[in-house]
């Protein structure tokens, strides 16, 4: 089943009472949602636009990061586990969000039966992912770790085979210094796999890279997960 976001996946009368309970509000690229460790539990549903979850070290540097795009929901950590926020919320991109406290979504949920089943399914895909994340930082090279983190941006811009990422922001989100990261798009350049532009990585065979990733790390869970979201 493509992974489409939840919003997709609502029935009508869903859809129509969530917008009926929840509080919309359009945030400029760039501008804060949330900070790490706000205490607000509710959850956020991204209409359009995108959004950026990372946290910030000491130095400045973003330690984490990926990206949420429309369709998306987050902040479920607050409802479940009443947790604080974990990660720095940022829009990319004008983006349009609609926000709705932990007691209505609660509310939402007994009405709707039906979308606990959707949230579980959410919860356990991002638990995968992060497994997956913690095992390819233990066990992975960073040229791997890119390959793999440039086709999942490709299927996050749909496939296009043009990812409009710069080398800066790739490096944060793999943890890695910009020279390393250069380094390892020269080797995957040099193998044909990618051509590195100006804020943009064009990939010249997806699948291929793909198949060569997989050949390198036999039964990766990270190839399971990416044929759930094709």
């Amino acid at each position: 089943m493509p992974n489409r976001g939840i919003i997709s996946r609502l029935s009508p009368a869903a859809k129509s009472k969530l917008r009926a309970v929840c509080t919309r509000k359009t945030y400029v690229s760039g501008q804060l949602i949330h900070q790490r460790g706000d205490k607000r539990a509710g959850v956020d549903f991204i209409i359009s636009g995108m959004v950026r979850l990372g946290a910030v070290g000491r130095s400045g540097q973003v330690i984490s990061a990926f990206m949420l795009s429309a369709g998306d929901m987050f902040g479920e950590v607050t409802v479940f586990g009443r947790l604080s926020r974990m990660q720095d919320a940022h829009a990319h991109g004008q983006t349009v969000i609609d926000h709705l406290s932990a007691a209505r979504f609660r509310l939402f949920l007994e009405e709707f039966p039906e979308v606990v089943d959707l949230v579980l399914e959410l919860m356990a895909l991002r638990q995968a992912r992060a497994i997956i994340a913690i095992d390819e930082i233990l066990r992975l090279p960073l040229i791997d770790r890119l390959g793999r983190l440039l086709l999942d941006l490709d299927r996050l811009s749909g496939n296009a085979g043009v990812v409009p990422v710069a080398k800066n922001d790739l490096a944060e989100r793999l943890g890695a210094s910009r020279v390393a990261v250069s380094n390892a798009l020269a080797q995957l350049a040099a193998l044909g796999f990618v051509r590195s532009g100006y804020g943009r990585v064009d990939i010249s065979e997806p699948a291929a890279l793909q198949v060569w990733l997989s050949s390198r790390n036999e039964a990766h869970p990270a190839d399971a997960l990416a044929r759930y979201q094709d």
